[in-house]
């Protein structure tokens, strides 16, 4: 069996004499949607739980922050330091991961 069988199904790959739809038609366990492993988690935690995994995600997301800002303090000048740092943290409240991606094409 190739991988093209495993890709997603189009309306118009299932005519019933086509390989695919017989194969589909064995095991439509492959042509249901699935969720992603954060979706199962998030909503099938009770609430204590859920609690932990935001808290657990917050301190990822701040420890990768961290290093970040460190690796961009060692790698280059003061002043770029302190402008990527300005510009992360306005990307962040802005919600705007382009704006740190523009800045850092320009400045590094």
């Amino acid at each position: 069996m190739d991988l093209q069988s495993f890709r997603p199904v189009q309306a118009t790959d299932l005519s019933k004499s086509s390989e695919r739809y017989k194969y589909h038609q064995r095991y439509p366990i492959l042509k249901a949607a699935t969720k992603t492993i954060l979706d199962e988690l998030t909503n099938g935690l009770p609430e204590h739980n859920r609690n932990l995994l935001i808290e657990s995600r917050g301190n990822h997301l701040i420890s990768s922050a961290i290093n970040l800002l460190n690796s961009i303090a060692e790698n280059y000048g003061a002043g770029v330091a302190e402008d990527m740092e300005r510009r992360l943290l306005s990307s962040i409240r802005s919600r705007d991961p382009q704006k740190f991606s523009r800045a850092a094409r320009r400045l590094l």
